[in-house]
């Protein structure tokens, strides 16, 4: 009798058991989307809000379809190319059952232009600009959350701002046509060169007005800068780099301790017989002259024209200047020509 009452107990605790184990229901994974469809640069807001376990979720992990993941209850993507992208979610629960849900994304053809209308003074002539910027490019900038913060010991190599090859086919293109608009006001090709650099100084100073990051420092890549119509000292040295650089063999991108500028190749030529003083130190067998690109009109500045608030950092050498070809950074004693009576 005894015997019969154990094996009974130990036959209801298995049933008991069982019972347990039927009731523990692997998660159920349901995906909620705010689009499914659109162009692109095309942000999808993805939820598993309506995902469902009997006890507890513990993971959510995402697959967007273009090689990118992501993780928690709530995400959001941006799909920058045309195609058509299956999403999944997978969930899991605390006993390690998973489940998944998937949903198709449909990037319709291809993305439209970012159209920019600029218009500034120089050469004693309005000038007008319509630029095109493909919306795919700017978007695959704005997606770059990592941005590296100014430094006051200078470590802040900002030179991948510029040097990035994801926009050398749009700086290139606008460099030359920046280039073709100016250079039939000039008779020889050094006085052309000189030209483009206060040319392209003109147009960033006057057309990108200055502004101020909010909450901290948010450096902007040129493609930004262009599409946004604006930046602050930082953004517009990168501009200036961007759309000089494919005209010239070297261009420095300078850090003072707060602020940013820009320096370009000039032959002595151009140092002495400019009315204004000019600030430049050498860097191999080139006159490398300070700009300045930050200031809006009427407070623009000529090519070499400094502002007072750095003339102590300069002549002390209290500035880094990178060598945005090699990336390289060293430290210089800038000088100062003054025009003389032969000038």
């Amino acid at each position: 009798m005894k015997r019969f009452a154990i094996v009974a107990c130990v036959a209801g605790l298995g049933l008991l058991t069982g019972c347990f184990s039927l009731l523990d229901l692997p998660p159920s994974a349901v995906i909620t989307t705010t689009e499914t469809t659109g162009d692109p640069p095309l942000v999808v807001s993805f939820s598993a809000l309506e995902s469902s376990d009997d006890e507890e979720i513990v993971s959510y992990a995402w697959s967007f379809g273009d090689g990118r993941q992501g993780i928690g209850e709530a995400c959001e993507h941006t799909y920058t190319h045309p195609g058509v992208y299956v999403a999944h979610l997978t969930v899991r629960d605390a006993g390690g059952r998973v489940d998944t849900d998937s949903v198709t994304i449909i990037v319709r053809g291809v993305a439209p232009d970012i159209r920019r209308s600029f218009a500034w003074e120089s050469h004693d002539e309005s000038w007008t600009w319509e630029i095109a910027i493909p919306k795919t490019l700017y978007a695959g900038y704005a997606q770059k959350t990592q941005r590296d913060e100014y430094s006051e010991s200078y470590e802040c190599d900002w030179t991948e701002y510029v040097t990035d090859a994801s926009d050398d086919a749009l700086f290139t293109s606008l460099s030359i046509e920046l280039f073709d608009r100016i250079a039939p006001c000039y008779d020889d090709p050094s006085s052309a060169h000189h030209g483009f650099l206060q040319f392209a100084l003109d147009f960033i100073t006057a057309a990108i007005p200055y502004v101020n990051d909010s909450g901290g420092d948010w450096p902007r890549y040129p493609v930004e800068t262009l599409a946004e119509v604006g930046g602050d000292c930082e953004d517009t040295a990168f501009l200036y780099c961007s759309i000089v650089r494919p005209h010239v063999e070297r261009i420095h991108l300078l850090i003072f301790k707060g602020h940013a500028a820009c320096a370009v190749p000039v032959d002595w030529a151009f140092v002495a017989t400019r009315d204004y003083p000019v600030a430049c130190y050498t860097h191999g067998d080139d006159y490398m002259a300070f700009v300045e690109t930050s200031a809006d009109p009427p407070d623009y500045r000529r090519v070499g024209e400094l502002r007072d608030t750095l003339r102590s950092a300069w002549e002390e050498g209290d500035f880094v200047f990178y060598d945005v070809g090699s990336g390289r950074a060293a430290h210089v004693d800038g000088m100062i020509h003054r025009p003389g009576p032969s000038n």
